[in-house]
């Protein structure tokens, strides 16, 4: 038996690693989360390339600290704080901090437009503005603390016994704003409980689950729907984090990769497709990576899994969705043909748990559950939502084998050529699968005769040229003879939106004065 005298000595000892909480708790909070990675994981690491390295105790009372300095210089519930920033453990320290008092943390994308963050700017009014320091020059006239020395200053006047407040879990947390890819950027704001709700899915084990022994990297920024919730589903789960820092390089992603081991990262495919292009990179240490805010290339997945072993996991999600909402996991359904399974990696797969998922008569995608939006803030715009309350995507989709739902096009996208459907989303894909190409995007161009025709903008590698014959040869096998372009333009680039997703908005209205022939 255990002596009595040894049960005290044990609950003294537990009670030294004890942090500081409020007696009752009101429902899901990030607060949980911060206690969580504190008490339980407390000497895992939180790492930022080239900065610092904090273990989630020395995390969480820098959090305490600033989110108490914060308190004085008068942040109150209800509160917007924005940030213009770098995926950091400073940023993280915010996205906690800012939250934990009632307020909400508006992350701005760096990659918009000054005078875009500027009118964001002006629309919510934060009460306070924090922006990496190199980023200082693209805020001229904006009072902002910056994030480094004057950062630091602040959180040093804090006080790490601070005790965060009990809050509603239906309190806004953090906001993010939509890629803007079909108008002006709105803005999605995330409540307490959706975000907590959002990392327990993620870490389900038919989604991206999270383990103790991984390192997790989320090279998608904070910006983008909260790093797609990987830094909080990692901190539930007891993962170390890994940071990518002030505009990261392919080069110093992939020295980062090897430096610290990482186990699974998440990015878009143009990120995951440049980090193979690193000569000497070493990825081994990777065993999983997520790839999301476009369908990647088979030969992207390919590359991966032949080259490094490495499972690519296919998902999709929306700002509204908060992170994934669909996760294409083909290897864990029983019962498939090796064909079948294949094939259904190109998919974005099945709905995450406690998300609903439904086709309109159009073939668009419709959503709802406890993490979508119901609305957006500052906008009165209700277009977006059924008159019952789902969410329309605006992609269009088919539903491949064994209830999988594979994305055929962007509604707006869609190209309708003498009053039959041409999806060009199917179209980019194959075009993809021919060698030395590096990308391509496909959007209607105007035509007498049949009112729209496809257009297709190719972006070759270094050195290499596209062969029209062989272009549409491999088309004329996989699509009706209509469907193919009848027209190719070689570019440099593909533009794209300040979410990096490419801008077929911009590229319509390149075409816009064109004759079609």
């Amino acid at each position: 038996m255990i002596a009595l005298a040894e049960i005290a000595v044990e609950a003294r000892r537990f009670k030294l690693f004890a942090v500081p909480r409020a007696p009752t708790d009101d429902g899901l909070g990030l607060r949980l989360v911060l206690e969580r990675a504190e008490r339980e994981f407390g000497a895992k690491r939180v790492v930022t390339r080239s900065s610092i390295t904090l273990s989630y105790a020395d995390f969480g009372r820098r959090v305490r600290r600033l989110a108490s300095a914060l308190r004085a210089q008068g942040i109150r519930e209800g509160d917007r704080v924005a940030t213009f920033a770098w995926n950091t453990h400073a940023h993280l320290e915010l996205a906690f901090a800012v939250p934990c008092l009632g307020a909400v943390l508006e992350t701005l994308n760096v990659r918009f437009a000054t005078p875009v963050v500027a009118r964001l700017l002006e629309q919510s009014r934060p009460k306070l503005v924090f922006v990496d320091e190199d980023l200082l020059d693209r805020l001229p006239g904006i009072d902002a603390v910056a994030i480094g020395r004057q950062y630091e200053e602040l959180v040093a006047r804090g006080d790490d016994a601070f005790a965060l407040p009990v809050l509603d879990e239906l309190l806004p947390a953090t906001a993010c704003y939509t890629s803007s890819t079909t108008g002006p950027p709105k803005c999605v704001e995330y409540s307490h409980r959706s975000l907590v709700l959002g990392a327990l899915v993620l870490n389900q084990p038919g989604v991206a689950p999270l383990r103790e022994t991984d390192r997790v990297l989320p090279i998608v920024p904070l910006f983008h729907a909260n790093g797609w919730g990987f830094p909080l589903a990692a901190m539930l789960s007891g993962a170390e984090l890994v940071l990518p820092g002030a505009h990261p390089t392919s080069e110093e992603l992939a020295g980062l990769v090897e430096a610290e081991q990482v186990t699974k990262a998440a990015a878009v495919p143009t990120v995951f497709d440049a980090l193979l292009d690193v000569g000497d990179a070493d990825l081994s240490s990777l065993t999983e990576i997520y790839c999301a805010g476009a369908p990647p290339p088979p030969a992207l997945t390919r590359a991966f899994r032949d080259r490094y072993g490495v499972h690519l996991v296919h998902a999709w999600g929306m700002t509204e969705t908060c992170f994934f909402g669909l996760v294409s996991r083909p290897e864990d359904v029983a019962g498939l043909t090796d064909d079948v399974r294949e094939g259904l990696y190109a998919a974005q797969g099945r709905p995450v748990p406690l998300l609903e998922a439904r086709l309109a008569t159009t073939g668009e995608i419709e959503v709802r559950g406890p993490t979508v939006a119901g609305a957006y803030r500052d906008s009165e715009d209700s277009s977006r939502y059924t008159p019952d309350g789902w969410l329309r995507t605006g992609d269009v989709a088919i539903v491949a084998a064994d209830r999988f739902l594979r994305l055929v096009d962007r509604l707006q996208d869609t190209i309708k050529s003498g009053g039959e459907w041409i999806h060009s989303l199917a179209l980019e894909l194959l075009i993809a699968e021919l060698d030395g190409v590096e990308e391509v995007a496909v959007v209607p161009i105007a035509d007498d005769r049949f009112g729209e025709r496809p257009y297709a903008f190719v972006a070759m590698e270094p050195g290499r040229t596209l062969d029209g014959e062989r272009l549409r040869e491999h088309l004329f096998h996989h699509v009706p003879a209509w469907w193919i372009p009848d027209q190719v333009e070689l570019v440099d680039r593909l533009p794209r939106t300040g979410t990096g997703k490419v801008d077929k908005r911009a590229l319509r209205a390149s075409l816009r004065d064109r004759v079609s022939v």
